[in-house]
């Protein structure tokens, strides 16, 4: 891809495939860029070139969906067809994935389709979830699918690429995809998680660990109040797939492990405490996460100049143009669809926060030695006038 660029000229000069759906790029996130964006596949793409590295090149796995729409550009490119096309005539048909799509239309327009939820921890309430368009993330997260269908993926994995007879890839490449690639350095919550873990690494787009004594293979994700988990235990040609409509959650971890147990003739082992005592943990530090940071706020502290000082339009290489302005005497930051209100927290700080965005963001304001504004700093990333 002639437009596929990374900031670091290290990275930039050596990042291969393999690296960008390896997850190590050193490039974090920037989820922003692409989730409910007005940006195309290549747009976002060409707009990730622009952010700095997080960790240098080939060092840390950081996941990073945008890398994935890159491969899937890739694809087109090479191919000739859209991503889309491709994978529906090269994957789905000649697996028998009927009701496999990836547009959003296509989704909307079968009636035989569940709804993703969302969940409230504090109240205990799930409800419905609007959902974002998916057309962006294209190969990082736009294909539905139903259980059925997935099964039959999950005998084409199994199978070294063979389904009902016909062999459809080279079996040899397909068990390169899960040979492991980067490390996973396995943090405290993981670890919580992954009791009967020691190891873990990503390949290229499979975690590879071993559980119990065996090797799993497996991946997870969500969008649109949806997550799903596929898991392979190829030593026993056994697989398996959970999906759910809420987007939130470790039960499915739990449900996984006694399945795996099951497959595998393990003791039987209740999870369910284990995950609960998880989730629970990792809400209530998301709470005192937050309460700390009011806590750190200075009372009664005002802005260096007035509201209108604030506003205009304030731009970044990745980002592009965000513009503040003043609704009923307070500041509000519109970027991309997002229209975030300002609420002031100290000094030239102000939190921008929006559930339905899921942002809860501090955007500093910073000033010259004279008082007049220089940068405005968001999402991790500095805007100027």
């Amino acid at each position: 891809l002639d437009y596929f660029h990374l900031s670091d000229d290290c990275a930039d000069a050596n990042v291969t495939l393999r690296d960008i759906v390896s997850h190590r790029t050193g490039v974090s996130r920037h989820d922003e860029l692409w989730d409910n964006s007005p940006f195309s596949r290549e747009e976002v793409v060409r707009r990730i070139g622009a952010i700095a590295p997080s960790k240098p090149f080939r060092t840390t796995y950081q996941y990073q969906n945008i890398m994935f729409i890159a491969a899937g550009e890739v694809v087109t490119k090479v191919s000739g067809m859209s991503w889309d096309d491709f994978v529906r005539t090269r994957l789905f048909q000649p697996l028998g994935m009927i009701r496999t799509v990836t547009s959003d239309a296509d989704w909307n327009a079968s009636a035989n389709r569940a709804t993703g939820h969302s969940y409230d921890w504090r109240t205990g309430i799930v409800a419905p979830q609007k959902p974002i368009d998916t057309t962006t993330i294209g190969a990082g997260g736009a294909i539905k699918s139903s259980a059925r269908d997935m099964a039959n993926w999950i005998r084409f994995q199994l199978a070294d690429g063979t389904f009902e007879g016909k062999q459809l890839l080279d079996p040899a490449r397909l068990a390169e995809t899960k040979s492991p690639e980067t490390v996973i350095r396995m943090s405290e919550i993981s670890r919580e998680r992954n009791p009967e873990t020691n190891v873990m690494s990503y390949a290229m787009g499979w975690n590879v660990q071993d559980y119990r004594g065996e090797l799993l293979v497996a991946h997870s994700g969500s969008l649109n109040g949806f997550r799903t988990h596929v898991d392979l235990l190829p030593k026993q040609k056994a697989g398996f797939v959970l999906m759910i409509n809420v987007g939130r959650g470790v039960a499915l971890i739990g449900l996984r492990n006694a399945i795996a147990d099951m497959l595998l003739g393990k003791p039987a082992k209740d999870w369910n405490p284990i995950y609960l005592a998880s989730e629970r943990k990792e809400d209530e530090k998301s709470a005192k996460d937050r309460e700390e940071r009011m806590a750190k706020r200075t009372p009664d502290t005002k802005p260096t100049l007035p509201l209108d000082a604030y506003t205009g339009e304030w731009k970044n290489a990745a980002y592009g143009t965000a513009t503040v302005s003043i609704i009923n005497g307070k500041l509000v930051l519109q970027w991309s669809r997002m229209t975030l209100p300002l609420e002031h927290f100290h000094y030239d700080v102000f939190t921008a926060y929006s559930e339905p965005d899921s942002v809860d963001e501090q955007v500093v304001f910073g000033l010259r030695d004279d008082h007049t504004l220089q940068s405005m700093t968001i999402f991790g990333e500095r805007f100027t006038r």
